[in-house]
């Protein structure tokens, strides 16, 4: 009983402080070499992955536990993309990305991100997760912002400051 009544002081502090603000997490991550910048609401981890055959992985993540939020991208060899039509690039990077997945593909939508083809869509998962997918196709490079959480979790303010905070920065 002494050591609750040596606390209650505290508890009593803690209880009376404002909730911490949302904005006290979030970190601007910005890398020219990476040709992006935005804000994760923490420190991302990286990891490189070199496949060999000219392609090189880069993702960026931080795991919320029942959140996530990821910007990872593949620097394809020079020239690998050129000629090439971008709607159909973007297409079948979605296609590969859903293969085999029981998924449901809610949103769907082509767009420009200023002269940049893009590609959004929302899936919802066979284990009740909702994902936000957006592919920007970037010369030699492809982008994949993507954060994801329980159902209903693309509207939170979490998921749109995420997405609409992606830029594009000369690399």
């Amino acid at each position: 009983m002494s050591r609750i009544r040596a606390l209650l002081p505290l508890l009593v502090v803690l209880f009376w402080l404002p909730p911490a603000s949302a904005d006290v997490l979030w970190e601007p991550y910005q890398s020219t070499l990476d040709g992006f910048s935005i804000l994760f609401p923490g420190k991302p981890e990286k990891l490189d992955k070199d496949f060999g055959n000219g392609a090189i992985f880069h993702q960026f993540l931080v795991d919320g536990g029942d959140t996530a939020f990821m910007v990872l991208y593949t620097q394809y060899a020079p020239g690998t993309f050129v000629g090439k039509d971008a709607k159909l690039i973007l297409d079948k990077s979605k296609e590969s990305l859903l293969a085999g997945q029981k998924a449901t593909v809610r949103v769907d939508r082509p767009f420009m991100f200023g002269t940049t083809p893009a590609r959004e869509f929302i899936i919802d998962d066979e284990h009740g997760s909702t994902q936000v997918y957006r592919f920007y196709l970037v010369l030699d490079r492809l982008y994949q912002v993507i954060c994801g959480g329980p159902r209903g979790f693309e509207t939170s303010q979490e998921a749109q400051r995420f997405q609409n905070s992606f830029r594009l920065i000369a690399h």
